[in-house]
């Protein structure tokens, strides 16, 4: 994220600088179709002057898409790092809801653990008891 500002930040400062690149050009290129005495001089710097600033109008056309696709980048990012929390707080929702189903079971094997153990007893003494009572 902050890579993605900081190339964000360089493109919006060479935009500025192109800006005024191309402002200079144009002045220049009033300067020169007011002073120029001969007409070729004047059409090969003007065309020089004008390739220039076609050329400052790219860059910037460039630049701005450059920053609209780190835009871009950036919400994409953004949107991933906000599913991540989401998917986050489900899983832990699960694991608390998986903890308190192992507790609740955990729980029932007890009782029946120790109604199994109740029932042996008794069974236990019932047959003592007869055996004891063949016995007399």
């Amino acid at each position: 994220t902050n890579a993605l500002e900081q190339e964000r930040t360089r493109c919006k400062n060479l935009i500025i600088e192109k800006r005024c690149e191309k402002e200079d050009y144009e002045n220049r290129i009033m300067q020169l179709t007011r002073s120029a005495s001969r007409v070729e001089d004047l059409e090969k710097s003007l065309k020089k002057e004008i390739q220039l600033r076609i050329d400052a109008e790219a860059v910037i056309a460039n630049q701005e898409v450059k920053i609209e696709q780190l835009n871009q980048a950036w919400r994409d990012e953004q949107k991933k790092i906000s599913q991540s929390r989401r998917d986050s707080i489900d899983l832990e929702k699960h694991y608390r809801e998986i903890e308190n189903l192992k507790r609740t079971h955990e729980g029932h094997i007890h009782e029946l653990e120790n109604s199994f153990r109740s029932k042996l007893r008794d069974q236990g003494f019932s047959k003592i008891t007869k055996i004891k009572q063949q016995n007399k």
